[in-house]
């Protein structure tokens, strides 16, 4: 089966790579792995990870322009963004023209998916993007306890009742020890946890 290269260059001093159809050069906006059912992975950029390189890409159909995006042909091609400070483009590759790997990690923003695939010249292209923040499962508590402390705050300089005064007291309290109880949460939080909430 005959392949084409897709050859995405990396600008000097600028994050997003180019691609070229006849010479004109395109600047990437996203980059999108589709299948005919539609987008599979969408990586936020036009560019891999550090973006320290060229990237090369063996894909079944040659690199063209279309002005919708269009996944019925299992085509390369590029569209026009809604960028709207310069001319950027995004990038759609069959996700059948490439291997990518996928794994989940945990770290202390929350759980996250990573990708990575090996381009034609061995380089390791690698993205990511968080499905679950922890900052999420600690919002509430934080906007309440927030709320309770400005309640505090309006009486700084007036008389509070005591009654009053005692349930903010309380509030801040039990709030505390919420908070509490979800760090423990989210310590003991794993990206086997992730899934069965998925699954639920």
């Amino acid at each position: 089966m005959k392949t084409y290269e897709l050859k995405l260059i990396k600008t000097p001093l600028w994050n997003p790579l180019t691609v070229y159809i006849d010479n004109k050069g395109y600047t990437l906006d996203n980059i999108v792995f589709y299948h005919k059912d539609g987008t599979i992975i969408d990586v936020g950029c036009g560019w891999f990870g550090t973006n320290s390189f060229d990237v090369l890409i063996a894909t079944s159909k040659p690199l063209k322009r279309k002005i919708k995006v269009d996944f019925s042909k299992k085509e390369t091609f590029i569209i026009k963004s809604s960028c709207t400070y310069e001319n950027r483009y995004i990038l759609y590759i069959p996700i059948e023209d490439i291997l990518i790997r996928t794994t989940y990690t945990k770290d202390n923003t929350g759980i996250r998916v990573n990708y990575k695939f090996i381009d034609m010249n061995n380089h390791e292209c690698t993205w990511y993007k968080y499905v679950k923040t922890f900052l999420s499962m600690k919002y509430n508590i934080i906007e309440e306890f927030n709320n309770e402390i400005q309640k505090l705050d309006k009486f700084s300089y007036t008389n509070i009742p005591q009654k009053e005064f005692d349930m903010i007291i309380n509030n801040l309290k039990r709030l505390y020890n919420e908070y509490q109880k979800t760090l423990q949460h989210i310590e003991n939080y794993t990206v086997e946890d992730y899934f069965k909430e998925v699954i639920q």
